[in-house]
């Protein structure tokens, strides 16, 4: 850079008239290395040949309305000394054959309203900002024909220039970046740029609140010190932050907002949100709409200290498809930088550069809509604090999924890692067509207190991932989940609230129709008798700890009784799931009574005793008599006639024969009951 001492002087009101003139022999005015005293105004001026002002020094430029063929001020700079902070004031100004070049220009630029036919170029620019102000480049209602090219047009995900490198083109601005309502009907280019700085970080880095571009966001490898806010910003392409680290304190953040805020925006592409992107302070896409998919594969995100705990907030979302899992940084040194900002080391036996997805925080999909798949790594989600039975904090809720709908929900992690012990998971009324969730990842590790629970009253799902699962560990799974119950919030809280009470039978009948799809007819009978069994339990958990205050009479009829018939119920036949046992008894008994009534034979009844002239003789039983007598005892409505021929022949047997009828009708009207109440559910 030339010093501005040496530069040959000119002043601005000299400049204007020169640039307002013909060019003398040439298609346009070009000037270099000069220096401009005073003012270099143009308000309203209509410049009839395209402007080249490179590498010259203002105090001030002043272009409102003005309108131009095409105009560049490449290399230049605003102000009186670095830091270059003078203004150029374009308000309105119109660019109607071209490009408006601004390359590695340095000072405060004002392009509110500006139109430009082309492309608008910002490469290397060095932004500054006023004294007692925070913006640095304002182009609110900005209207390009072309692209906005503030970063580089390459991906640089990895390329991250130092600040002093002027070589490398970084484009970088201390204060906002203001876009509000601006309509590029080309491409955005961020990538690369680094806006705000640390030690005086705005509130945004870059605010473009309602913004349209046509075509696609690129920021990979973008820097921000401040909130990046696209809110109700429409991009017809892709929208992606390969590698880009969005910073901000929580000095300047307000309660509810974020570091990352796309509420109710519009992408018709992808969102690329990974190859080490790191987002400290919470990523807030309330009421986002992704045509295609997001991505945030080894992504990193950070719930701020104003937020509600949410690390990541997709809540009413709607978006094709949805990968929060591993992924790979582009080289060593950002997966090094990564793992530092987490505080984590490497993975044994993992590649340098593989990242799973990390969550400080939680991941919200409250009433999102995802079109095929959600796979969520659950393991590397720290979680949020919630109150659990009027307890505050807890439970640890690292997912809210509430009322999401989706195709396949597949809930992973990697080899050998485990998601927080006791954390909850919230399904509820969640609508699946497949639940795919990984076994390793929820069941209980050997020592501890208990695993991953989900919370499941209301989640309506067709299938469920059963392969490697074994049986056992998801009936435990389902008896410990389906006692979680989420709660009403509370005013002036947007997170729910827990309680951990009674077993919650829907869940078991939809585990069991899952099932039943699947085949496995005898384990959905084995979920649905587990269901009354710990119905049961809990009820009589509760009638051990409810006061006593009622009379005798009253506790009978009201806890012995009833757990009396649940025991008969279960023991005999399995609340009418397993009508097999009251054919298993009745086995018994016809056993016990066969091998009774052949030591204690019954006599005949009179009539059919044989008179002969000495002697009376009363016939015995053969051996199928022995069979059939105690059979027609026991089976109600059914006649084979030897109770009209025989009678018990002592005392004892009599009252054997008597508890065998009883027993009969009973057996018979005990599964007639339970199997018509079962099916009737059914």
């Amino acid at each position: 850079m030339r010093n501005p001492i040496c530069r040959d002087r000119i002043s601005g009101h000299d400049l204007a008239r020169r640039l307002l003139a013909p060019p003398s022999g040439q298609r346009r005015h070009e000037v270099r290395g000069l220096r401009v005293t005073g003012s270099l105004d143009l308000a309203q001026a209509r410049v009839e040949h395209p402007v080249a002002l490179i590498d010259c020094v203002f105090e001030e430029i002043v272009l409102t309305e003005a309108s131009f063929p095409q105009l560049s001020l490449v290399d230049c700079r605003v102000g009186t000394a670095e830091p270059w902070n003078g203004e150029l004031k374009a308000c309105h100004l119109s660019i109607t054959g071209g490009d408006l070049h601004l390359d590695r220009f340095q000072g405060v630029i004002d392009l509110g309203g500006a139109h430009i036919r082309d492309d608008l170029h910002l490469e290397g620019a060095r932004l500054s900002a006023k004294a007692g102000e925070t913006h640095s480049l304002r182009a609110a209602n900005l209207r390009i024909g072309g692209n906005l090219c503030i970063g580089n047009s390459q991906d640089v995900a990895h390329e991250r220039p130092a600040p002093g490198d002027r070589d490398g083109g970084r484009f970088e601005a201390a204060g906002t970046i203001l876009l509000e309502d601006a309509r590029i009907d080309g491409s955005a280019y961020f990538n690369g740029a680094a806006i705000g700085r640390a030690e005086a970080e705005p509130q945004y880095a870059v605010s473009g609140d309602g913004m349209v571009v046509g075509g696609s966001f690129y920021g990979s490898g973008l820097e921000t010190h401040g909130q990046l806010r696209l809110v109700g910003a429409t991009i017809g392409g892709a929208c992606e932050f390969h590698g880009t680290r969005v910073h901000r304190s929580d000095a300047n953040a307000r309660p509810g907002e974020g570091a990352v805020m796309l509420d109710r925006a519009d992408i018709g592409g992808s969102l690329f949100c990974d190859n080490g992107f790191l987002c400290a302070g919470t990523f807030r896409a309330v009421g986002l709409k992704v045509s295609a998919s997001a991505v945030f594969n080894g992504a990193t995100v950070t719930a701020g200290g104003k937020s509600d705990g949410a690390a990541l907030q997709l809540d009413r979302a709607v978006i094709g498809r949805l990968l929060l899992r591993e992924g790979t940084a582009p080289d060593d040194e950002v997966a090094a930088r990564v793992r530092e900002f987490r505080r984590t080391p490497a993975a044994d036996g993992a590649a340098d550069q593989e990242l799973r997805f990390w969550a400080e925080g939680a991941v919200t999909l409250t009433g999102a809509q995802v079109g095929q798949d959600v796979h969520l790594d659950v393991t590397g989600i720290a979680g949020t604090t919630a109150d659990l039975g009027g307890t505050p904090g807890g439970a640890t809720v690292i997912a809210d999924l509430a009322r999401l709908q989706t195709t396949v929900l597949r809930l992973s992690g990697g080899t050998g890692r485990r998601a927080p012990e006791g954390a909850l998971i919230d399904l509820t009324q969640a609508k699946l067509v497949v639940l795919w969730d990984e076994n390793e990842v929820w069941q209980k590790a050997a020592g501890t207190a208990g695993g991953l629970h989900y919370v499941l009253k209301g989640l309506r799902y067709e299938a469920i991932h059963t392969s490697g699962v074994p049986f056992g560990l998801r009936q435990e799974w389902l008896a410990e989940s389906a006692r979680y119950v989420r709660s009403a919030t509370r005013p002036g809280r947007e997170r729910a609230s827990y309680v951990r009470g009674a077993p919650a039978p829907q869940p078991y009948d939809q585990l069991a129709a899952a099932y039943t799809a699947a085949g496995h007819d005898r384990d959905a009978q084995n979920i649905l008798l587990r269901k009354n069994q710990e119905i049961e339990h809990h009820r009589r958990s509760i009638a051990r700890d409810a006061p006593n205050r009622r009379t005798k009479l009253q506790r009978m009829a009201a806890g012995f009784l009833p757990r009396l018939w649940n025991v008969i119920q279960n023991v005999f036949i399995g609340y009418g799931y397993r009508p097999g046992k009251a054919l298993l008894w009745l086995l018994g008994l016809w056993l016990a009574a066969v091998a009774v009534f052949c030591v204690y034979p019954p006599d005949p009844y009179l009539r059919q005793a044989v008179v002969t002239e000495e002697t009376t003789e009363l016939p015995g039983m053969n051996w199928v008599e022995h069979c059939t007598y105690p059979a027609d005892l026991l089976i109600p409505l059914v006649g084979f006639g030897e109770k009209e021929r025989w009678h018990p022949s002592t005392d004892e047997t009599n009252f054997l024969a008597s508890f065998l009828v009883v027993s009969g009708w009973f057996l018979g009207a005990t599964v007639l009951v339970s199997v018509t109440r079962v099916v009737r559910r059914q």
